[in-house]
């Protein structure tokens, strides 16, 4: 690309956004405003918040026989504990393992908090049964309740296990250790799709089919979020289905790869969220990111030179100001085609830029595509499927118009073996 009067920028590195850290968890669904949900799971997972867990399950004989409904673990937690007034419930977490497991538990790690039980002495695991029975039911084995109280943040976790409640604890004290400061008063509201119906959805949208593909070994992950544990969306279901075993440990992927299905469901009106079915795997090698795959050097933006020049015959129309990104380190065997490309301004605001362009060592146009969002390139001396390597350039025509200081974003989504992964930089 002709250089015409560059503009000077900083060095790219401290402005590069990575993606986010993906949990050794089978993948759950990426539809869009999800992501935050998602990351939410952490927070809800086992006792949700209140119970420190440590190390890894151990397997168990024993099956379940009395799996329930959320509906149904709702009314056990009420008669099990003093749930009058501003308690919320903030979030629920149905189980339906292919093994049974036992989870070791540590209730008392922080000697500032006061951790009251409901349900007898402090036990030092919570036993977590297998589940025979149909997974397209909606049914647990295993429900992990939290709720929340707005008033004083305090929090009570209720485990039901094969119908009965077995584990009842209130965590207080002082914040911001003892407290959730994330509660708020919204919680989940008592007329929510039960599980049932949410789990008939998601059978309809591919469900069924994973079942019937995998006939043994599934487990099940019904996790149901709300506001009230700073998630800014409104209740919803997440459903995951897994040939792999459910981990409850922050630890790497062991045993061979599996197969996972997920969905999620709008707890309001039990309609699937569009485009959150999806397929996916778990365990095996970590997967492929694009943060990781593709980085680069300081941003410029140029003015360009000459007349007549276009984006598909020199990267960059003449007379449009286009930003240039060369590109310092390409592994994984990454191609344009791996990833699609936008520019986003305030607020997450698309901008219409004029194109985009991959160019060689030698300035020439690997690949372009014209429009706002990159969504497939046109050939040029190479394709989609040519390597990026270290010495090429991905260049931005944003139009006639200076968009220096605009505060834009180059946003990359990765595609094919980098899908579920993404990053972004500002442009100067």
């Amino acid at each position: 690309m002709t250089e015409g009067a560059p503009v000077p920028t900083s060095p790219l590195g401290g402005s590069v956004v990575p993606a986010p850290p993906r949990p050794w968890r089978p993948r759950l669904p990426r539809e869009p405003g999800l992501t935050v949900a998602v990351a939410a799971i952490a927070v809800v997972l086992l006792l949700l918040l209140s119970l420190a867990l440590i190390g890894a399950p151990s397997g168990s004989s024993s099956a379940g026989s009395a799996a329930v409904a959320l509906s149904a673990a709702r009314s056990v937690a009420a008669g099990s504990a003093p749930l009058n007034g501003t308690w919320k419930l903030a979030g629920a977490f149905g189980l339906d393992l292919a093994n049974a497991t036992t989870v070791p538990l540590n209730l008392t790690t922080n000697p500032n908090c006061t951790v009251t039980s409901y349900s007898g002495p402090l036990p030092g695991s919570l036993k977590i049964p297998s589940f025979a029975g149909n997974l397209s039911s909606g049914d647990a084995a295993e429900w992990l309740l939290e709720y929340v109280q707005a008033s004083t943040g305090y929090e009570t976790a209720v485990a039901v296990t094969d119908g009965a409640a077995n584990l009842v604890v209130e965590i207080s004290g002082p914040a911001p250790e003892c407290v959730n400061t994330n509660a708020t008063a919204l919680g989940v509201p008592g007329n929510v799709v039960d599980s049932p119906a949410a789990a008939s959805a998601v059978a309809a949208v591919g469900g069924t089919a994973f079942l019937q593909a995998h006939p043994r070994g599934v487990s099940l992950e019904m996790l149901l979020l709300s506001g009230a544990l700073g998630v800014p969306l409104k209740s919803q279901w997440i459903f995951g289905y897994s040939t792999c075993p459910i981990e409850f440990a922050s630890s790497p992927p062991s045993g061979p790869a599996g197969e996972s299905f997920s969905a999620a469901v709008n707890a309001s009106s039990g309609e699937v969220i569009p485009r959150s079915p999806s397929n996916g795997t778990c365990n095996g090698p970590p997967p492929l990111v694009i943060g990781s795959a593709l980085r680069f050097g300081a941003v410029s933006l140029n003015l360009e030179a000459g007349t007549g020049g276009t984006l598909a015959s020199q990267g960059c129309t003449s007379g449009d100001y286009c930003y240039s990104a060369p590109i310092t380190n390409a592994s994984e065997n990454i191609t344009p085609g791996d990833f699609e490309l936008q520019v986003t301004g305030l607020h997450g605001a698309e901008f219409p830029s004029v194109g985009y362009a991959v160019l060689n060592s030698a300035g020439e146009v690997v690949v372009y595509a014209y429009g706002a969002l990159e969504a497939g390139w046109t050939p040029g001396v190479g394709n989609s499927t040519t390597l990026l390597t270290n010495n090429m350039t991905i260049t931005v025509d944003m139009g006639t118009v200076d968009p220096a200081g605009g505060n834009y974003v180059l946003t990359f989504t990765g595609t094919g073996p980098f899908a579920n992964s993404g990053m972004g930089f500002g442009l100067p």
